[in-house]
């Protein structure tokens, strides 16, 4: 999703003059079209897998230790993603810009980094509303069933004492 929403704004571009000599005055503007899809889909795919999947949260750290660890996490992967996406657009498309390119991957590749954080910031809220709803759901039950046995065992000596009775 977010590989096709950084790309769409590229492709409508790709016939005009103006994408033409910004790609470096060179005509294969799909290939650089499919390279910006590619290197935000492997971005995004490395990001979503670190935050959703691989990423435990310590039980004995704090909150604000965990928040900062998954943001220098998250901006240490942007940066090194950074470097390999503009190594490989040097190696394919013979750049000549490097620092120029450096900020535009280094900017996308946070951005990318800043949705993920925040999406998985929400999953990770979202399961612990549901877990929470869980836990106060078994703590109803419990409670219903105490009060049922409470009532029984008041009920109990009554209705054996009327057993009795002749």
């Amino acid at each position: 999703m977010l590989a096709l929403l950084f790309t769409s704004p590229w492709a409508t571009l790709i016939d005009q003059t103006h994408f033409v000599r910004f790609l470096g005055g060179h005509s294969n503007a799909l290939v650089r079209l499919a390279f910006i899809f590619l290197t935000v889909f492997t971005v995004s795919l490395i990001l979503f897998n670190y935050n959703l999947f691989w990423k435990r949260r310590p039980a004995d750290k704090s909150q604000f230790y965990h928040i900062m660890m998954t943001i220098t996490i998250n901006l240490l992967a942007g940066l090194a993603v950074t470097f390999v996406c503009v190594i490989v657009a040097r190696a394919i498309f013979h750049i000549e810009a490097v620092k120029t390119y450096f900020a535009f991957y280094l900017f996308r590749n946070l951005t990318i980094a800043a949705v993920v954080v925040l999406v998985s910031y929400v999953v990770e809220l979202v399961e612990r509303v549901r877990q929470e709803k869980i836990e106060l759901l078994i703590l109803q039950r419990q409670n219903i069933e105490s009060e049922l046995a409470f009532l029984k065992s008041q009920i109990d000596p009554h209705f054996y004492l009327i057993l009795l009775r002749p």
